[in-house]
């Protein structure tokens, strides 16, 4: 699929429609498990297509945070107990979540 193109436009919109039906919520990586839990489908279709720019800014952030999360599941990650930080192996991605170890572990299953 090329992105950009009208088949990536209705997935947008379609995956709009979702997170409105579930409701607006925080871009936190509690909100992105429950997201997951729900339809592990829909959940990496936004990852990798996200949401249109003339989306509420809950949903883009939603999008992004959920397209940071398929890159450190892509390329691993460390964490890092000091900072409670999630550290991408390419350096550049970084999660400062607390707790974040039992939250993780749903995504492995």
């Amino acid at each position: 699929m090329i992105p950009g193109t009208i088949t990536d436009q209705t997935i947008r919109r379609q995956l709009l429609n979702w997170l409105l039906e579930t409701g607006e919520r925080p871009a936190t990586f509690t909100a992105l498990v429950s997201l997951y839990s729900q339809d592990h489908d829909r959940f990496f279709e936004l990852a990798c297509v996200g949401v249109d720019s003339d989306s509420p800014a809950w949903a883009k952030e939603i999008a992004e945070r959920a397209a940071m999360l398929r890159q450190f599941v892509r390329f691993g990650f460390e964490l890092d107990e000091r900072s409670k930080r999630l550290i991408g192996n390419d350096s550049s991605l970084y999660w400062r979540t607390p707790n974040f170890r039992p939250h993780f572990s749903s995504f492995a299953n």
